[in-house]
């Protein structure tokens, strides 16, 4: 297979990355409204509680990422409590400039206690053998992450079908006036929603360091991408999440090889803004009904 042939291949893998940010984005969207800036810096707290409890306090690694895992929920959950609850009728400018605000804080406290350093090996938990896929090498980090991010869609796909805060959620999403007609809980949807969205971050954040030094800003290029995949997708649809992802890492990839990643990035935003104007709601999104 040709070079551009096996950036491509390789680029889907990359792109089910961008894809899993893009839907906990998506995700905190549906249920609030809010464009939410903290992803990014979430995924990367997250995975430094882990390297943490694992290299420096000796916890086995398994039970390092159980402990990220519940310590990472929590912190979302404590951000929607002490920064977005409060006077969450301010609006929606005011509310994304709070996870901007909160996204920023993150990274200079991890800045200041975890920065020195920096960039850290994360211990070793994947393999690193490759296979052959139609004559490209593939790593199996990559094919684990499209195996993942499979099974997260199909373990929301459930969610949001089957059970009751799935469907009330959809109705929030969806419907929100009715919604609370009908008396939703939505300050408790909201919550589980943000506690998901950081279970997400997490796992992005596990499945990137394999291929990148931990580092306190080692997500802020995927966030960038992650949006992109967000808007490109539409905003309301978690599969557009996935499928934005993949048109993403595709372009980036098979653009950085003909060209240099320089134009991959100039290719990605001027895709972003050709579908906005001609698709104003992405590819799969709907327009979003006003909150109130």
């Amino acid at each position: 297979m040709s070079l551009v042939g096996g950036a491509a291949v390789s680029g889907v893998a990359a792109g089910f990355v961008y894809g899993m940010l893009a839907f906990s984005i998506v995700l905190l969207f549906k249920a609030s409204g809010i464009p939410n800036f903290t992803q990014g810096n979430i995924a990367t707290f997250g995975t430094f509680i882990i390297y943490l409890l694992a290299v420096r306090a000796h916890v086995p690694l398994a039970a390092a990422m159980v402990l990220g895992f519940l310590g990472t929920a929590g912190l979302a959950v404590v951000i929607y409590l002490g920064a977005m609850l409060p006077r969450g009728e301010a609006g929606t400018l005011n509310l994304a400039i709070r996870t901007l605000a909160v996204n920023l804080l993150l990274f200079a406290v991890m800045n200041l206690f975890w920065g020195q350093g920096q960039p850290f090996a994360f211990p070793r938990f994947l393999p690193t053998a490759s296979v052959s896929v139609g004559g490209v090498r593939l790593s199996l980090v990559s094919l684990v992450t499209v195996v993942v991010a499979v099974l997260l869609g199909a373990g929301f796909w459930l969610f949001y079908s089957r059970t009751r805060p799935g469907l009330l959620l959809r109705g929030i999403a969806d419907r929100p006036e009715i919604a609370r007609l009908l008396g939703a809980d939505i300050r408790g949807l909201s919550g589980l929603a943000w506690l998901m969205a950081g279970l997400v971050a997490v796992v992005v954040g596990l499945l990137t360091v394999p291929s990148a030094l931990l580092s306190t800003d080692m997500m802020d290029s995927f966030l960038l991408f992650a949006f992109t995949a967000a808007l490109l997708g539409g905003i309301t649809s978690l599969p557009g999440a996935f499928v934005g992802g993949v048109v993403v890492g595709v372009i980036s990839n098979v653009v950085s090889v003909l060209r240099g990643q320089e134009f991959s990035i100039i290719a990605i935003f001027a895709l972003l803004i050709l579908t906005l104007l001609v698709r104003p709601n992405g590819l799969f999104g709907h327009e979003v009904a006003d909150r109130l």
